[in-house]
């Protein structure tokens, strides 16, 4: 091998790894575009349940679904389960289409009144908390969605799964 070859693909070699480095660079910019937390907390006078959706850096995902039912006698259900390829690619998809961090946090408590109050947070190297109770960005579109979905993870013997 000659010394202007070697340089050849030493020189390309560098442009390939630059290039490499300049696409990973773009997607950890895109939100929810590596490792993701999501948290779907609903609390009422009758029940408290956490769902806990983590997919880690190569896309692998799983929920764990924690429920205390408090009327009459206290009752505890807990399952894990790991998303299919395809949920992880939808909530990955829903995430990024709700933008979560663009505002409207807020919502309303009204536990007082037998309703429910429901709070939304996800972590993907920042954090947002979004009260999803009362609050008319989930009633409809893109949140409304989202939150659909990941309600579809809460079901339990009690509910209906």
């Amino acid at each position: 091998m000659t010394i202007g070859r070697w340089f050849t693909i030493a020189r390309v070699s560098a442009l390939l790894s630059m290039a490499a480095l300049t696409v990973g660079a773009a997607t950890s910019n895109v939100e929810f575009g590596s490792g993701f937390t999501v948290t779907l907390v609903t609390d009422s006078i009758e029940h408290h349940c956490e769902l806990e959706v983590n997919v880690n850096m190569t896309a692998v995902g799983t929920y764990y679904l924690r429920c205390t039912k408090l009327d009459r006698e206290t009752m505890n259900y807990e399952k894990r389960v790991a998303l299919t390829r395809q949920q992880t690619g939808d909530l990955r998809a829903l995430l990024q289409q709700a933008r979560l961090f663009d505002g409207q946090y807020w919502g309303g408590d009204a536990r007082g009144l037998d309703f429910s109050f429901e709070t939304l947070t996800v972590h993907e190297g920042r954090v947002a908390t979004l009260v999803t109770s009362f609050n008319d960005s989930f009633r409809s579109g893109t949140r409304k969605r989202l939150l659909d979905f990941l309600r579809t993870f809460m079901q339990t013997p009690e509910n209906g799964a």
